[in-house]
């Protein structure tokens, strides 16, 4: 019976005493070596042949911002101009129509003058010039004004303005005495404070 050869590299290591071989199992299955996990084998040979991803073409993203931001300017100034132009044109028709409706008065005031050389009564031309002054305050309180009441009236800064402070048994402390000069609110807004004397 012929004798198989001997592994020469078998011998050599037996010969050595080297223990880096290859540990194996009861099955004489070889066993995992750390560090050599197929995985992680595979894995690093596929990132080595990825390709890599072609650059942006950043030329063209700033193109395409810089023309979207263009355009929002122009859409921009063009709602400005257009929103400055309708509040010219609203200022213009509330103006023009408060002015119709105080043109009838300078009429009646126009009247008035010419009855100064006449034979008219001074209570009968005290009478008109009183009418007038109640058509005024109509076409002014229809375009929102109205008169700020302040007598009897704790003090408030938002809508009266001190001019003094006088002793009195008929208020309080603190309570607007006497109106020096009407105050008037448009809207919600104080266009004129009313100056008043206050009680101390």
């Amino acid at each position: 019976m012929k004798r198989k050869p001997k592994n020469p590299f078998r011998a050599k290591q037996a010969k050595e005493g080297n223990t880096n071989t290859t540990e194996r199992d009861a099955n004489g299955i070889p066993e995992d070596t750390p560090g050599t996990d197929l995985d992680d084998t595979v894995a690093t040979d596929s990132s080595a042949t990825e390709t890599p991803s072609e650059p942006r073409n950043d030329s063209a993203t700033y193109d395409a911002l810089n023309e979207r931001y263009l355009r929002l300017l122009a859409e921009y100034d063009n709602f400005r101009k257009r929103s400055a132009k309708e509040r010219e044109q609203l200022y213009h028709n509330a103006t023009e129509d408060l002015i119709k409706e105080i043109l009838p008065i300078f009429d009646n005031l126009d009247r008035a003058t010419e009855l100064r050389n006449t034979d008219t009564s001074l209570d009968e031309y005290v009478e008109g010039i009183a009418l007038i002054e109640e058509q005024l305050r109509n076409v002014l309180s229809h375009a929102g004004l109205v008169a700020i009441e302040v007598v009897g009236q704790p003090f408030d800064p938002h809508f009266h303005d001190a001019v003094m402070q006088i002793e009195t048994d008929e208020f309080e402390s603190g309570i607007v005495a006497q109106e020096v000069q009407k105050g008037y609110t448009l809207g919600k807004q104080v266009i004129r404070h009313s100056k008043v004397i206050v009680s101390k």
